[in-house]
């Protein structure tokens, strides 16, 4: 899937209640091709990162934000 995400290529993700389709959001060609196949011209996407860093100032201040669409924590750690 790494691969197929750095080539430029769509992947599929099984979730809970079915598929999530992703891709290298800094790819305009991926993105664009992902916009098509989901019907979504301009309705936002979901973006995922490990970690805040290196975002934007104005941009970690809305992860934080109370309308913030998205929250994102931590990974847990599980014992044993």
């Amino acid at each position: 899937a790494i691969a197929r995400l750095a080539a430029g290529k769509i992947v599929a993700i099984k979730g809970i209640g079915g598929f999530h389709l992703a891709c290298d959001a800094g790819n305009p060609a991926a993105v664009a091709t992902l916009r098509a196949r989901k019907h979504r011209p301009a309705k936002p996407l979901a973006v995922m990162l490990p970690t805040a860093t290196g975002l934007p100032a104005a941009a970690a201040a809305l992860m934080g934000s109370p309308a913030a669409p998205i929250v994102l924590i931590a990974k847990a750690q599980v014992s044993g």
